[in-house]
């Protein structure tokens, strides 16, 4: 019989109250640093590697000129494009939470990882009054582990969609426990509707959907 290891505790090294998601922790789980709530990973954890998943299905490559990152967290993507995709596309980060920012550059080195452009700013408005377009948009927004409920209605998928390059991608993280499957459904159609094909990756690392998309 296979002897299945017990999973690695995390040991805690700070604790952060922020407006926006309570109190985070910064953790270290496998000799990693981690930044977590008490409900969710929010960067270089499990949160990593479901959007590496992502992009790995996005078929993402150097090729990529731009690209746009609405919620930031500890900036772990960012991690996950130069070392695991080499891709040195300048990346545009946007989070509303300045303890966000703080810590990514404080205490995750976000910088290491430039061109970098960290933009502090609800990214429903920065979605609307955006003028570039960007080769990959990754949405990953969440509140603890839910999503606003702004960042599902049609004003922000349109706007969203109309920023996203000719041929460019969308990747948009969502949780199967805080999203209704009606609410998933009405996303994938408003995305449709604005000239992407979408398709969903299910389940990843158990907990994710992957709502993917390419603009056609």
């Amino acid at each position: 019989m296979k002897k299945i290891n017990p999973s690695p505790i995390p040991f805690q090294s700070k604790r952060i109250e922020s407006e926006f998601s309570g109190e985070l922790e910064i953790n270290w789980l496998d000799g990693k640093k981690v930044l977590d709530t008490f409900a969710s990973n929010y960067s270089y954890g499990s949160l990593q590697e479901t959007l590496h998943i992502g992009l790995e299905e996005l078929h993402f490559d150097a090729k990529t000129q731009s690209v746009l990152v609405l919620g930031l967290g500890a900036g772990s993507i960012a991690e996950t494009i130069r070392n695991h995709f080499r891709s040195q596309a300048p990346l545009t980060l946007v989070d509303i939470d300045p303890v966000m920012v703080q810590l990514a550059k404080g205490e995750f080195n976000i910088h290491a990882f430039d061109p970098v452009t960290l933009i502090l700013a609800d990214a429903f408005d920065y979605v609307k009054t955006c003028l570039q377009t960007f080769d990959l948009i990754i949405v990953d927004i969440f509140i603890i582990d839910t999503i606003p409920e702004k960042f599902t209605q049609d004003e922000f998928l349109s706007e969203l969609a109309r920023i996203i390059s000719p041929n460019g991608k969308l990747l948009f993280n969502t949780m199967r426990n805080t999203m209704t499957r009606a609410q998933h459904k009405s996303i994938q159609k408003k995305l449709t509707q604005n000239g992407l094909s979408i398709w969903v990756k299910w389940q990843v690392a158990g907990s994710n959907d992957l709502i993917l998309g390419v603009k056609v």
